[in-house]
């Protein structure tokens, strides 16, 4: 099984949708917003630009990383971009570019990254930062591995074992490219 971070976020976010999605093979219907465009346009420049003053040794930008967890089940195959990849005088320095005041999800993003980078290929990670652009702030990440440990896990045994995927309706239904066939949604689209 591979788990990139935006696999594990739709897990969390509709388990319905990932089983569409990420088993099923079920072709999303693309939903466009302007604020995902404008994020995109800005996350680009920055880093392309290097725009950002971070006063570290920067190590590189959007770095793909991988590893092999070794679970009871069977082995899990994480992988994700990091936007930077730093170093100070602790270890490595994570950071993820955002255009919005991050969240819970944000925080678990980049302590998805650095489970990957400590727990499966054995660096170190010393500090975990998201950094918004409007603001131009650095943001310290609280360290949340062992959550992301927590679902990584419900997410296999998901898949191997109960085969549950209940759906989950939330924000992120606004732009979700399942609505069209989701339970919770069927009422809607029927009268349509």
């Amino acid at each position: 099984m591979v788990v990139s971070w935006s696999g594990l976020r739709t897990f969390i976010e509709c388990p319905y949708k990932f089983q569409k999605k990420y088993l099923d093979g079920v072709q999303e219907k693309q939903v466009f917003s302007t604020a995902s465009e404008y994020g995109t346009k800005i996350h680009d420049e920055l880093l392309r630009e290097r725009k950002i003053n971070l006063n570290l040794e920067i190590l590189g930008t959007e770095v793909y990383i991988a590893g092999v967890y070794e679970t009871e089940r069977e082995p899990i195959t994480l992988q994700g971009v990091v936007d930077i990849i730093a170093k100070d005088d602790d270890g490595l320095v994570i950071i993820d570019v955002k255009t919005y005041y991050p969240s819970k999800k944000d925080f678990l993003q980049v302590n998805f990254y650095a489970f990957i980078l400590s727990a499966l290929k054995r660096k170190k990670v010393s500090k975990l930062y998201i950094y918004e652009t409007n603001r131009q702030e650095l943001i310290e990440v609280p360290d949340l591995t062992k959550e992301v440990h927590q679902k990584i896990i419900l997410l296999q045994s998901s898949v191997s074992e109960t085969n549950l995927f209940p759906v989950n309706s939330g924000e992120h239904c606004r732009f979700c490219g399942y609505v069209e066939i989701c339970p919770l949604q069927r009422n809607i689209w029927a009268n349509t």
